[in-house]
């Protein structure tokens, strides 16, 4: 009998690696699921705060903005609070 020595064998690795294909398969779509739940979570958001825009403009106006009116100053609350990273359309 031949004494076996220090490392692995070939199938061993092969299994090894057969059960990592297997997890990946399994938590690749799941991470990829997970960004675009992110992506449509911050569009939800970002409406939200159009719709709030959009609604504070027409009590103090009682009338709804244009689309561009709203976004530019939504664009410039937002960069005057310092949210959103600096987003927003420059008021023109």
């Amino acid at each position: 009998m031949r004494k076996r020595t220090a490392g692995f064998s070939l199938i061993e690795l092969v299994i090894v690696m057969g059960i990592l294909l297997v997890l990946a398969t399994i938590a690749i779509p799941r991470l990829l699921d997970a960004e675009q739940r992110t992506r449509e979570a911050t569009a939800v958001s970002f409406l939200r705060h159009v719709q709030a825009a959009q609604e504070t403009y027409r009590l103090a106006t009682e009338e709804y903005a244009d689309a561009f009116a709203l976004l530019t100053a939504l664009g410039q609350e937002l960069a005057d609070t310092g949210g959103g990273g600096g987003g927003g359309i420059p008021p023109q």
